[in-house]
């Protein structure tokens, strides 16, 4: 690669012309800055007063908007906290053994139950009631003497009178407000069921306090409530009666009939101004109070006060920019007469004209530069021909290098960077990433050594290199730009990236090493015949696991689980892996048992990706329990999400160390189990299993835990999503394999008997 030199540019200098006569005139300034500054001091003063009063309009109305916007966070932050109650409501209503406790009105275990919830949800008010109304339980958030929250008890007051308790005894949801001596709440009241039965109601709630600061937001925006009586209760800035004195007349009465659409008022308040406007609020239907948004409107305060200083300042600043401007000009003028006795040396041919008389600066300096014209423009000519043929040169060389696959940085003799091509700039992210991987260094570490010829014109400096960045390998190649003189022009830098085939060789050296591991003999005797063929079976099934997780390994990713999903009978999910594994662990000298759930259990996956994750976790059980031993799998719903569906796998083996535990899930990883001897035991495995167990589970949207105890066992759960079973036979299923009635909570599978070959044919799919 070769880069022609631009043609040199030669000027000659012309000889001076005659010396120029110049005419006498009147000066600028005085035909144009004087009457402009009249104009100016004039229009300055008008216009303040004019600016002032729009800036207080423009002010109001971003009130105005900025209120507007306020009542709709507002009443956002209100709905979201009707439903907050509403959930924390629902759920002490649904927490196990509020229903017993509150038909037996056994305090204590509602006060244990419930004490903890109400913490946990930062809730002011928590009260159960009985069918009756009557109060079983209440607690009221205070300050305890170290100044601590703590919760007040109360028991035996009679609530059926109470609208919301009403709604709530009779099968429903209502919000509204419930006074206790000094203090108002928001409450939230929901039914308590037994057995399709109301046994009783819960109410949530919030204080009036605490309802305000959850509403107001963090802009400047005060904020009152009026309560169904129209009555003003509580405000955030001045008490409730001040701002009730203020409001305009019927303003209240206004704003209760159009409801959300009550439009923005001034207001006077503590000789301030203010914006005012207002906003329901509501809970199913039922308007619960009014919402009353003020804000100080305190720039229009301040442009109405400063309004006739304003008009001085303004007025001051404006004839002092022009007196300052005057002298300015008056300057700029002077230096104007230096360039036009310039423009007359320079030009030296007074031939060309623009038509303009010398009567001033302006036309002293036009007919100057007329005189120029002509040769400044045979210059520019010339100019742009020589421009246009190097940006030719310099497109084609770009095009060239954007169309490279590797990336290329292209550096002068100093290190600055000329160019790079697209290629460079993904891989390096710009020149800041590129100046901070160095690898501008390598030009100059072999500056002066050229390499052998890798192109006409480039010269390797050095050999290849290997550059890590940000988690990537790159190989980098250095080179040298040369003219045919041998003259260094720059340096070409070529960057690719390495880091796939990086990792694919290191992973594939650690698994080659770990089947040269496993697959060096074991130098131990057999006893008997059978002991020889127990571990000839184990290690030829280890064998074959290692295989397929190797072709799992390079080619499974979560996106290939799409095309293969559809919905799966849990039972007969759990007894096509039992059939599969039971063999294993009868020659292991193991007790297998399976629990299956309920028959409409069903789970949306790639079956055969399913069977290998839970077989996989169902391996390691066997592997590591000892002999005599039980390894039980069971299926059980999640106990938090009704939604959801847990696969628990629970062996009484050797158990795993906090330390084993914690890295169960990852790639490689095999820790040290320990017989009840305390002699490890070996088994061999890649290390691998669990991590494409959890992948093929996550892939699912499902999840994976593992809880051991050294010495007790291991326990895996697998929790899935529930779904839908399909109207039509699932694909793909054998009669022979689908019991004569359907596998259901209770079921063993070990009391489960198996076709001839079902087996060996479920474990080859």
């Amino acid at each position: 690669m070769t880069r022609n030199s631009p043609p040199e540019l030669t000027f000659t200098p012309q000889p001076p012309g005659p010396p120029v006569q110049r005419a006498r005139y009147l000066s600028i300034r005085w035909q144009i800055i004087f009457p402009v500054f009249l104009v100016v001091l004039a229009v300055s003063m008008l216009g303040a007063y004019v600016t002032a009063d729009r800036l207080a309009s423009e002010a109001a109305d971003a009130d105005a908007r900025h209120l507007t916007r306020a009542r709709t966070a507002v009443q956002t932050r209100a709905d979201a906290l009707l439903a907050a109650q509403d959930r924390e409501a629902l759920r002490a209503a649904f927490t196990g053994g509020v229903p017993d406790a509150l038909a037996a009105h056994d305090a204590t275990t509602l006060h244990d139950v419930l004490e903890p919830l109400a913490a946990a949800g930062d809730l002011d008010t928590l009260i159960v009631a009985g069918a009756d109304g009557q109060e079983a339980l209440g607690l009221q958030r205070s300050l305890n003497a170290q100044g601590a929250a703590d919760y007040a008890v109360s028991t035996g007051a009679h609530l059926a009178e109470v609208p919301v308790v009403a709604v709530a005894l009779a099968g429903g949801t209502a919000s509204g407000w419930l006074s206790s001596g000094e203090s108002v709440a928001l409450v939230t009241a929901v039914p308590v069921m037994a057995n399709g039965d109301v046994v009783g109601v819960v109410l949530v709630g919030t204080q009036l306090d605490g309802v305000l600061a959850a509403l107001r937001g963090g802009d400047g925006i005060e904020l009152a409530l009026a309560g169904p009586d129209g009555a003003i209760w509580a405000a955030t800035r001045a008490s409730g009666a001040d701002l009730a004195a203020a409001l305009p007349p019927d303003w209240l009465e206004t704003a209760w009939e159009r409801a959300g659409d009550a439009p923005v008022s001034p207001l006077d308040l503590a000789g301030a101004s203010y914006h005012v406007v207002s906003a329901p609020l509501n809970a199913q239907g039922t308007s619960l109070g009014m919402l009353v948004l003020y804000r100080a409107d305190e720039a229009a305060t301040l442009l109405r006060v400063s309004r006739p200083v304003l008009g001085v300042t303004a007025a001051l600043l404006a004839a002092l920019v022009v007196v300052i401007g005057f002298v300015v000009v008056g300057s700029f003028i002077a230096r104007l007469d230096r360039i036009v006795e310039m423009a007359d040396a320079f030009g030296g041919d007074d031939r060309m004209r623009t038509g303009m008389a010398a009567r001033d600066e302006i036309g002293a300096v036009g007919a100057a530069f007329d005189r120029l014209a002509e040769r400044v423009q045979r210059r520019t000519q010339t100019l742009e021909r020589q421009l246009q043929t190097q940006r030719q040169e310099a497109s084609r060389l770009t095009s060239i290098l954007e169309a490279i696959p590797d990336g290329l940085v292209v550096q002068d003799l100093d290190g600055r960077v000329i160019l790079m091509n697209d290629a460079a700039r993904k891989l390096l992210g710009g020149q800041r990433a590129y100046r901070a991987a160095r690898l501008h260094d390598l030009a100059s570490v072999v500056a002066e050594t050229l390499g052998p010829a890798l192109a006409p014109g480039i010269y390797a400096l050095g050999d290849p290199t290997q550059v890590p960045l940000e988690g990537r390998m790159l190989h980098v190649q250095a080179a040298a730009i040369v003219t045919g003189k041998q003259e260094r022009l720059g340096t070409v830098i070529v960057v690719r990236d390495m880091t796939t085939q990086i990792v694919v060789e290191r992973t594939r050296d650690d698994l080659l090493a770990e089947l040269e591991e496993q697959a060096r003999p074991a130098p131990q005797s057999y006893d008997s015949l059978a002991t020889l063929a127990r571990e000839v079976a184990t290690n030829t099934r280890s064998l074959q696991r290692v295989i397929t997780e190797l072709r799992d390994l390079s080619t499974f990713e979560p996106r290939d689980l799409r095309a293969g999903q559809r919905p799966l009978e849990l039972n007969a999910l759990l007894r096509q892996v039992g059939a599969e594994w039971q063999p294993h662990a009868k020659t292991a000298g193991l007790r297998f048992h399976v629990d299956f759930g309920d028959p409409d259990w069903h789970v949306l996956g790639d079956e055969r990706r399913l069977r290998w994750a839970i077989g996989n976790v169902i391996d390691n059980a066997i592997k590591y329990s000892l002999p005599g031993g039980l390894v039980h799998v069971a299926a059980r719903a999640d106990e938090d999400d009704s939604a959801r569906v847990q696969i628990m796998v629970e062996d009484a083996g050797c158990g795993m160390s906090p330390r084993d535990l914690a890295q169960a899930f990852t790639r490689f990883f095999r820790g040290i189990p320990r017989d009840p001897t305390g002699h490890p035991v070996r088994k061999p495995g890649t290390g691998q299993g669990l991590f494409i167990a959890r992948r093929v589970i996550e892939a699912h949207a499902g999840q994976i835990a593992l809880s051991s105890e050294l010495g007790r066992g291991t326990t895996a759960v697998i929790t899935l999503s529930l779904t839908s079973p399909q109207p039509y036979a699932l694909p793909g299923r054998d009669d022979r394999a689908v019991p004569e009635r359907p596998l259901s909570s209770g079921d063993a599978y070990d009391t489960v008997p198996l076709e001839p070959g079902e087996a060996d044919g479920e474990r080859q799919a």
